[in-house]
């Protein structure tokens, strides 16, 4: 059999017959049976509290009609005594009842003749918070008012003294705490069942210490607002249960009117709560179930073990596998786990001499190989990498890696920070670039990245293999070369060729009558007689002087070039008139005339010249006519006296 099945036919099995036995046991009969019990139980309950408060309402108001019918108090109401007599009988009855706060009597008009409290003593009882006591002939509504310095919760039954011919003369007033009842209501409610006194104000109270709002109760009384407010404006005769659902749970309503009031007792019973409050009864019968659950999970652990065990095997290998590359996958049993170990086995050595195959060759070349993991955002550089460069990365991250912390020249700055950007851009899967990085001495060396994008299975970008080549000593081989090729030794300024080359390329760049481009020569007077006073090497100075001013005349404007000797040439654009360029000319002379100071000679040298000015376009269309011809207005000028400049003639 194959693993998948066995595992599933074992686990079918020790699964379905305990599910089977647990089913069929408590099925049905735990489910009627805790309902039965809750019913009893809670109905119970209620009975029990509404005789025990009723019972006590009952002592409250035999007490209250006791009190109206002391002699002493009514004579005190009719003015025929002083209230002193009643006001010890009153203190005396009570300090005998530990419910009862204190006794308030009220003449016709609602003052307070006499009280256990005598700062009650003059004030209405509209003051006194007992404004609710209607006719003086029943139970107030419940509230608080207040006792000594703290309001508390209480209720009043009030009761009419009479006069000896029946007359109305007063009412007397007992204030009782909620002690006793909170007691009732606390002895026998929980989480599931809860339960609270209601007046007929809806005012609700479940303990002395909580008062709820009116018409709204506590906890989920909340939800049952509307019952509860049909009840209390239309009275309640007998006891009524509502079924309603709170946040998907199934909850009864129960309301009963208290005997000898017109309060009613107010209760919420959570149903999914009493089916498992009542399972705890019934531990007996699901023993079994219990029993067979675990004795299932010891035989479903011990098939796990014994079918996985080949895979614990599998994973100890893997762990270990960095550590010690001997180690081979083996299966305890000829199935299916003996051909995924083979392969597995197969791979390994595959992986292993394509790993060493890698680092062989890494090890073997001066090139730095980096691996750019872009998933998890890492990044691996080969051993060699410490050779080149100063920088050394404090951790693997990609962000404080060589390719965001190395010093680029400031000329390759731009275009290497592009590059790095297209190394992970989606549409790009090469790059290649060369650039001046500082190396590990403080110099800028040149450098080439190649760089290639992978992809996994699901072709999406994984990874970044590329290398860092040191081409320092070619590419500066080359611009030497290309130096040597272009510029002239001494003075640093286009040669002949290279000249001649960028005018052309001028030339072609510019039509004709699109800008005024002019081309001057300039030749040194006297250069010969000068090298002959001073010697060669002053000669030398005097070229690069001259140089100099050359460049910082065409900085911005156009190039200059030696073509040999002592001639010279520089090249202006886009200039406004044909004056400027003999403005441009005069500042040549005049800065060349000023002369430098020699450090060779030690003293000051003048260097004069010569210059011809030619148009392009209009003296000639390629470099060598306009250069010939701004070489003959040049000659010109030597004719007559040298040290000036002049204008190369229109042959057309």
């Amino acid at each position: 059999m194959r693993i998948k099945i066995k595992l599933c036919a074992v686990m079918l099995v020790l699964l379905i017959i305990p599910m089977i036995i647990v089913c069929t046991v408590g099925k049905g009969s735990v489910s009627r049976y805790a309902d039965d019990m809750a019913e009893k139980y809670y109905r119970h309950v209620i009975e029990t509290q509404d005789k025990s408060i009723s019972t006590f309402m009952e002592k409250c108001i035999a007490e209250a009609k006791a009190v109206s019918a002391i002699s002493e108090l009514r004579d005190a109401l009719q003015g025929d005594s002083s209230p002193d007599a009643s006001d010890r009988i009153l203190q005396e009855i009570c300090m005998a009842d530990n419910n009862l706060e204190k006794i308030i009597v009220c003449k016709n008009d609602g003052i307070v003749m006499s009280s256990t409290d005598p700062s009650n003593i003059g004030m209405k009882s509209e003051e006194l918070g007992i404004n609710e006591i209607g006719s003086g002939n029943g139970v107030a509504g419940i509230q608080r008012i207040k006792l000594g310095t703290e309001n508390a919760v209480v209720f009043v039954i009030s009761k009419t003294v009479y006069s000896g011919n029946s007359t109305e003369i007063g009412t007397v007033n007992l204030v009782y705490n909620f002690a006793y009842i909170g007691s009732v209501m606390e002895a026998s409610t929980d989480n599931i069942f809860s339960g609270a006194v209601s007046d007929m104000y809806g005012t609700m109270v479940k303990s002395p210490f909580s008062l709820c709002k009116k018409y709204f109760a506590y906890n989920e009384l909340n939800n049952v607002q509307g019952y509860i407010e049909d009840a209390v404006n239309n009275g309640i005769e007998s006891e009524k249960t509502y079924i309603y659902e709170d946040g998907g749970r199934k909850k009864v309503l129960i309301m009963r009117p208290v005997s000898n009031t017109d309060w009613m007792l107010v209760y919420t019973i959570d149903a999914r709560e009493v089916q498992i409050s009542a399972n705890k009864y019934y531990s007996g019968t699901l023993t079994a179930a219990v029993l067979t659950v675990i004795a299932a999970i010891v035989l479903i652990g011990f098939a796990v073990y014994r079918f996985t065990k080949p895979l614990d095997m599998m994973i100890h290998v893997l762990a270990k596998k960095k550590q010690d590359n001997s180690l081979k996958f083996e299966a305890p049993a000829n199935d299916e786990f003996l051909f995924i170990c083979a392969e597995l086995n197969k791979m390994l050595d595959r992986v292993f001499e394509s790993e060493h195959r890698y680092k062989a060759i890494v090890e073997m070349t001066n090139n730095i190989v980096f691996e750019i993991n872009i998933v998890k955002g890492t990044v691996m550089m080969s051993n060699n990498f410490n050779k080149m460069f100063s920088f050394r990365p404090k951790t693997d991250k990609l962000e404080d890696s060589f390719f965001y912390k190395c010093r680029v020249h400031k000329d390759d700055k731009a275009r290497f920070v592009a590059d790095v950007e297209k190394m992970f851009s989606v549409d790009t899967n090469h790059i290649q670039g060369e650039y001046r990085i500082k190396d590990i001495y403080g110099e800028f060396s040149w450098i080439m990245i190649r760089a290639a994008k992978f992809y996994d299975r699901n072709e999406v970008p994984s990874k970044i293999i590329g290398v860092i080549v040191n081409i320092d000593r070619d590419k500066k081989s080359m611009i030497d070369l290309e130096q040597r090729a272009n510029y002239d030794a001494l003075t640093h300024l286009y040669n002949r060729q290279c000249f001649i080359r960028s005018l052309n390329e001028e030339i072609r760049a510019n039509p004709e009558n699109s800008s005024l481009n002019a081309v001057m020569f300039v030749d040194l007077d006297g250069f010969k007689q000068f090298n002959d006073t001073y010697g060669h090497s002053c000669g030398d100075e005097a070229l690069k002087f001259t140089a100099d001013t050359l460049k910082e005349i065409a900085y911005d404007k156009g190039f200059a070039g030696r073509l040999g000797g002592d001639e010279f040439v520089i090249y202006m654009r886009n200039l406004n008139l044909y004056g400027d360029a003999g403005n441009y000319a005069k500042e040549i002379i005049d800065t060349l005339a000023a002369g430098y100071d020699s450090d060779i000679s030690g003293s000051h040298l003048n260097v004069h010249c010569s210059i011809g000015i030619a148009f392009t376009h209009i003296n000639g269309s390629t470099a060598d006519d306009v250069i010939k011809a701004s070489d003959a207005a040049m000659y010109e000028i030597k004719k007559h006296g040298k040290g000036n400049f002049a204008y190369a003639k229109n042959e057309e």
